[in-house]
């Protein structure tokens, strides 16, 4: 660990870490998933995540700050739907610049109180410091009934693999909208496996899901959705911010899967490795490559 993080990697960094943590028995999933999940009454758990945001790595200084606030819940309200749960209570802190004017923050918060009312989120405290550069850090408390709990680590040999939605090459990562609707659709009538939302790239997540669920699976490229697809596939299934849910559910409840959702392949029994059937069925490897912070 004495090598700079930008050689140990951001996954190995966090694997690290994990090793050194050790949870009371109120914990049900600690470090590794979109949430942790703690006890909370029978029948009942909470959703605990969070999310900071870098000026110069998430936005820019001139990104209007209506957006950042949005993003800055969104994609802590995306992780919560990538388990099945509800956001609920959100704690918002600050780095500032001293030069940053109020009406910047303001602004900011604004973004945060139209996307907070939109999914009945009460915004409950947080702390504000002198930085730099911007940062926005939220934690976001939800809950989730038990039985509806979706990990990373289910997926099962004979699974579909779907997608809530298409793929960008360039998405919109500042103004998308959590898929907490979606996600109480595939909670209530899809009987997923695993799930997760789609931050880091396709690939990469999907890595995440197989690693966890030791199973390999099977892309099918023409089944995969893209749109504003300028370069090729490779490319747009690196791309993170995507933020559409990916999960993996029985093939026997295919009948059920809505419109505007998409089979893209399957899970198969293997070690964990991704193949693509490209439109003639020829076969490649692809890595689970995607957007890392270091």
């Amino acid at each position: 660990m004495n090598s700079p993080v930008s050689e140990i990697g951001e996954f190995n960094l966090i694997n690290a870490i994990s090793s050194q943590i050790i949870t009371s028995a109120s914990v049900l999933r600690g470090i590794g998933d979109d949430c942790a999940v703690i006890r909370h009454r029978p029948g009942k758990h909470l959703l605990f995540t969070t999310d900071m945001l870098i000026e110069g790595a998430h936005f820019k200084k001139t990104t209007k700050p209506s957006f950042i606030g949005h993003k800055a819940l969104a994609v802590n309200i995306s992780d919560v739907a990538s388990c099945g749960g509800l956001p609920k209570w959100a704690v918002v802190a600050l780095g500032l610049p001293p030069d940053t004017k109020g009406s910047f923050v303001s602004d900011m918060y604004k973004g945060m109180r139209r996307l907070a009312g939109r999914f009945n989120i009460d915004i409950v405290g947080g702390d504000t410091n002198r930085c730099r550069k911007i940062i926005i850090s939220v934690a976001l408390l939800g809950q989730v009934a038990a039985r509806e709990l979706v990990t990373r680590d289910g997926a099962r040999e004979a699974d579909l693999l779907v997608l809530s939605g298409p793929l960008s090459e360039k998405p919109d990562h500042l103004c998308f909208l959590p898929k907490i609707k979606e996600s109480r659709f595939i909670v209530k009538n899809l009987m997923p496996t695993s799930m997760i939302d789609i931050s880091d790239g396709l690939l990469a997540d999907l890595g995440h899901i197989l690693r966890m669920s030791r199973k390999k699976a099977v892309l099918y490229e023409s089944a995969i959705p893209v749109i504003k697809r300028a370069g090729g596939i490779d490319k747009v299934l690196q791309t993170g911010e995507q933020f559409q849910l990916m999960f993996t559910m029985p093939a026997d409840r295919a009948r059920f899967i809505p419109k505007g959702f998409f089979v893209i392949g399957r899970i198969c029994k293997g070690a964990p490795s991704i193949i693509m059937v490209g439109p003639s069925g020829r076969r490649r490897r692809l890595l689970p490559k995607g957007y890392t912070h270091f």
